[in-house]
């Protein structure tokens, strides 16, 4: 743990962060988290394990919460890569299907009521 939090506050540094006081507040944040961490996994009482998850063995309490509508904790973590990756913009290349002149969209057209309807070819 302790090289792994090294690692991440190497990674800081690397990304621009030239500020010492954000530097040594991030070291002390990991180490805050990692004493948490530590003192959840001593309470062994009854057979107590702690592992990633809830286990439905009667022992294996999970560390790890998942979001929802409760208050969130310092063990709050996301799941899913839609939960925690930006919106990514799509470009649509239709492979020249338009210039293609056997190519027929299927367009609809609004029409007023009482209006006749004409079908696409």
């Amino acid at each position: 743990m302790k090289e792994a939090i090294q690692s991440i506050v190497r990674r800081a540094e690397l990304v621009g962060s030239t500020d010492d006081e954000l530097i040594a507040s991030l070291k002390t944040e990991l180490n805050e988290r990692l004493d948490q961490w530590l003192a959840e996994a001593q309470k062994t009482a009854g057979g107590r394990v702690l592992g990633y998850d809830d286990e439905r063995d009667g022992v294996t309490v999970g560390l790890l919460h998942r979001p929802g509508l409760d208050p969130w904790d310092d063990f709050t973590c996301l799941n899913s890569l839609r939960d925690v990756e930006p919106t990514v913009g799509l470009i649509f290349h239709d492979g020249g299907l338009d210039t293609d002149p056997g190519f027929v969209a299927a367009v609809g057209e609004d029409t007023e009521e009482g209006d006749d309807e004409e079908e696409a070819p």
